[in-house]
């Protein structure tokens, strides 16, 4: 990332929700108040001063609602507990107008400002628009001829439709309570209290349930997730990918709600740390490595402040202090003798790695899914689990090398070259070592190839066990 890409994060990290929630207060005071109010006038400068701050970087500001999430110029605005009301009402009034996006270039004025607010608070949508507000809403704005304040139409139309609250049980609304129930046992844990899990809990029954019913659009919200607030959202990522992994190889629900609850709290640990250390850009000293070294021990003893200690929290406490621990010794903390880990601990050691290497950091880029997948491969010997790792490649769709495939002929092979085309990481090009009836064959298919305009091949569901075949007789074609 660029220093200008870095100082631009930062920015965003830092002011972002300020911006958000200030816009939305200037909102409600001139729902009441006339803009040549005192009142209004202290509210529109600190609005402007937060606008200011990203109008020196960028020549316009983008405020886009995905889902109840709203990103600013395509970055993750990191949600508070403070402003996480503000930021669930805001987004509810943007869709009741079936607005997706708002944009703020240089040089607007407070009067510009002034009469898209009145147009915004005074709007009701008609019995005939209901199901398409922003038919409505978006000439009443045109008729101001606004030139520094423009609108785009709701990504997701459905949604306004349906409902002008986010639906307590759709994926979008699990995921970020998720987050926010995440943010408030971090704020526990920070100041000595006590722990109460039990919200965290039932939030993590929730995700075991739509991931299973709903695990595409589960993934989908994985990967727009940004840096936003890193440490809340990588934890609830790392939960997700574990539930996937966990169900996948057959655990119980109970199981499940197990890893879930390790993959939530595994890095809890790092709020020892710091955010200076956290989101240091450069390579560490050793004085800074110190604390990161006894995160695991140090988000154990936090849980052990949990108000009751159940199986969930035994199990909790072993994923957090080992899964940084290696089968070669090498990880931390070091205890001088080899740990036999217990398989929830195992799966969330992959959730973590995977999910971190997919996320732009202030030290590193991001990788591709891909990528980091062929990275945890490579590593299999003395740190993960080569089964989770092509679990969870199977269930996001993505093909690193060396993966085994099955394709819709019958053939199944490896991996032999990832698709560098994002939007076709399921079509990489496969080197096929048995056909359909198991016997050993040798040939390159590349996924891409048309006959028609239509492909030719794609990728099936696929467990080795199904066809009696011995992998290491291909061995040498691999």
């Amino acid at each position: 990332m660029s220093d200008l890409g870095n100082q631009e994060a930062d920015l965003i990290r830092r002011s972002g929700a300020g911006l958000i929630t200030s816009l939305y207060g200037l909102f409600k005071t001139l729902k009441v108040f006339d803009i040549s109010n005192k009142s209004a006038q202290e509210v529109f400068a600190k609005f402007l001063n937060n606008a200011q701050q990203f109008l020196s970087v960028y020549d316009s500001v983008e405020i886009q609602l995905v889902g109840n999430q709203f990103f600013l110029n395509k970055n993750k605005i990191a949600v508070g507990l403070a402003g996480y009301d503000a930021f669930n009402l805001f987004a509810d009034e943007m869709a009741k107008r079936g607005v997706g996006t708002l944009i703020l270039s240089n040089g607007f004025t407070r009067e510009e400002i002034a009469g898209f607010a009145r147009i915004f608070n005074d709007f009701a949508v008609s019995e005939q628009f209901k199901d398409k507000p922003f038919d409505e809403f978006g000439p009443a704005v045109d008729g101001l001829n606004l030139q520094h304040i423009e609108m785009r139409r709701l990504i997701v139309e459905e949604t306004v439709a349906s409902s002008s609250k986010l639906d307590e049980d759709s994926e979008v609304a699990i995921f970020l309570k998720t987050v926010y129930i995440v943010l408030q046992v971090f704020e526990s844990a920070q100041k000595n209290r006590k722990v109460n899990l039990t919200n965290a809990k039932r939030a993590v029954q929730k995700l075991v349930s739509v991931i299973s019913e709903k695990k595409k659009n589960m993934i989908t919200l994985l990967r727009i997730s940004d840096l936003g607030n890193y440490l809340a959202f990588h934890s609830v990522n790392t939960a997700v990918y574990a539930i996937m992994i966990a169900e996948k190889i057959g655990l119980s629900k109970l199981k499940r709600s197990q890893v879930g609850i390790c993959g939530l709290f595994h890095d809890l640990g790092m709020l020892a740390v710091g955010e200076s250390i956290r989101n240091h850009a450069g390579p560490l000293s050793a004085d800074q490595w110190g604390p990161i070294w006894k995160h695991p021990a140090e988000g154990a003893k936090m849980l052990l402040r949990t108000e009751r200690i159940v199986e969930a929290m035994t199990r909790a406490m072993q994923a957090t202090f080992y899964h940084q621990m290696r089968d070669d010794e090498m990880g931390y903390p070091q205890l001088g003798q080899k740990k036999e880990m217990d398989v929830l601990t195992r799966i969330v050691k992959v959730a973590d790695a995977f999910d971190a290497m997919v996320h732009d950091r202030p030290y590193r880029n991001a990788m591709t899914e891909a990528q980091a997948l062929q990275e945890l491969l490579s590593l299999t010997d003395t740190v993960y689990e080569r089964v989770f790792i092509k679990i969870l490649a199977n269930a996001l769709g993505v093909y690193p090398v060396g993966v085994s495939v099955k394709l819709n002929t019958g053939e199944v092979g490896k991996v032999h070259q990832d698709n560098p085309d994002l939007d076709y990481q399921d079509k990489p090009v496969v080197r096929i070592y048995a056909d359909a009836h198991g016997r050993k064959i040798d040939k390159v298919v590349d996924l891409m190839e048309k006959e028609a305009g239509v492909f030719k091949y794609w990728i099936v569901p696929f467990d080795e066990k199904e066809l009696d075949l011995d992998v290491s007789d291909f061995i040498s074609i691999m």
